[in-house]
């Protein structure tokens, strides 16, 4: 029985991994318009992002892990990517001015493999997060758990930022037309203080400690114990980061950000 070439295997999913040699001194700008432009724009085109950012390796490289159904999706998603206006008017010349050289290499893999790798990423992110900009910082947590002397619910997001010890919130939904919070994070322990409005016009405001915790999936949970300053009422709530979306199985890097940006 004649051994099938490479090419003649059966190839479902795969992973395109792209590696890229920077120009002198241009790594970082380019990760950064990699996680605020580029990647959002290929989870946008529903191409699973894995992985990315600046390489631990050698201070001029970076690399891009992509996930695929199959052969043919990688070709026609990345055609629809790339041909589009959007890539082709804001971000193609700005990108290439950025690289020297790239490669990549297709290589099979199952989804739970991609899964996998997605998971340990962003493990790895939690701890280089904490020297960059924060734990906190660049975070989206839903309520998973609330306590009926409170106002947030499952519907209630709060969209994280944090410079240093100081983090902050911004926090909406269910119950809670707007509201803010802002507090001094020591160790695992955030302490904040908290106002908001209701959507029947009522603001009040309180306090909190909010003990922060990383999940075995490598998520961020905040266990927070509230107390009402402006009516009675005291509890428990809990937020947990929210998963990556479809298109999004990994890879949040938060390149550091400058302090004049974070406030």
């Amino acid at each position: 029985m004649r051994e099938q070439a490479p090419q003649e295997l059966a190839v479902k999913s795969v992973l395109d991994i792209r590696t890229y040699r920077n120009g002198a001194g241009a790594r970082d700008e380019f990760v950064r318009l990699m996680a605020e432009g580029t990647v959002p724009m290929l989870r946008r085109y529903g191409i699973d992002v894995v992985s990315f950012g600046p390489s631990i390796h050698e201070d001029d490289h970076s690399f891009l892990i992509r996930f695929f159904g199959s052969l043919q999706e990688r070709e026609e998603q990345l055609a629809s990517f790339y041909g589009s206006d959007e890539w082709l008017t804001r971000y193609d010349d700005q990108i290439m001015a950025l690289i020297e050289t790239y490669h990549t290499v297709v290589i099979p893999a199952s989804r739970e493999v991609a899964l996998a790798l997605a998971t340990a990423s962003r493990r790895e992110d939690v701890g280089a997060r904490k020297d960059r900009a924060g734990l906190l910082h660049g975070l989206m947590l839903r309520v998973v758990s609330s306590d009926k002397a409170g106002d947030v619910d499952p519907a209630t997001t709060l969209a994280f930022e944090q410079a240093g010890p100081m983090a902050w919130a911004r926090y909406e939904g269910g119950k809670v037309r707007l509201g803010f919070l802002l507090g001094a994070l020591s160790g695992s322990r955030l302490e904040c203080r908290y106002v908001q409005m209701a959507n029947d016009d009522r603001v009040d405001g309180g306090h909190s400690t909010c003990v922060v915790g990383v999940m075995p999936d490598g998520r961020v949970r905040l266990t927070e114990r509230f107390q009402w300053d402006t009516r009675r009422g005291s509890g428990t709530n809990v937020f947990e980061e929210i998963p990556e979306p479809p298109g999004n199985l990994g890879g949040s890097y938060v390149p550091p950000v400058p302090w004049s940006q974070r406030v």
